[in-house]
């Protein structure tokens, strides 16, 4: 899978997805709900594979949730790192499966309602996010009011910049 990473803020590619799918979200009964700080997270992203992420994980959701769950996406710096979560208050995923959860053609079927899978998603988010250099993982402790929750800690790209006397802008 080739991949072509650029420094971008994660917060504002994550912001503008949600923002993008929030009224298909509603329309559908879902309720979307977005917990991302203004201020800029960088990280060094494949703009395009971080969407496939996050269209994988927000399809899940619907997928294999009634309407009437909640779905929130959050990002924030934990230090050197960037954490994506993403989470809803649906069926949830049992114990067992979250051995296998990220392995092609395992689908969460026997534990949610819904429309039956490839059972690639998760694996393709799983490479994804280690070809940025993250992880992912199936959180077993949700915020409270959710049951699921899939975690995604990326390496954030320190910036500072100032502004010199001749007003150039150094990195």
């Amino acid at each position: 899978m080739p991949v072509s990473l650029v420094s971008a803020d994660l917060g504002e590619l994550v912001r503008d997805y949600f923002a993008g799918r929030y009224q298909e979200l509603e329309l559908k009964g879902f309720l979307p709900e977005a917990d991302i700080p203004e201020e800029p997270m960088y990280a060094m992203v494949d703009h395009r594979l971080m969407v496939r992420v996050l269209d994988n994980l927000i399809n899940n959701a619907v997928s294999y949730n009634p309407p009437g769950t909640r779905i929130l996406v959050a990002v924030k710096r934990e230090g050197e790192m960037i954490r994506l979560l993403v989470a809803d208050s649906g069926c949830g995923i049992p114990k067992e499966m979250r051995e296998t959860l990220f392995q092609p053609f395992v689908t969460g079927d026997e534990a949610r309602t819904g429309s039956h899978g490839s059972g690639l998603g998760l694996a393709i988010v799983k490479k994804i996010v280690e070809l940025h250099g993250g992880n992912i993982t199936a959180a077993e402790d949700p915020p409270e009011g959710f049951k699921t929750e899939f975690r995604i800690v990326l390496p954030a790209e320190n910036r500072r910049f100032t502004v010199s006397s001749e007003q150039e802008w150094e990195k």
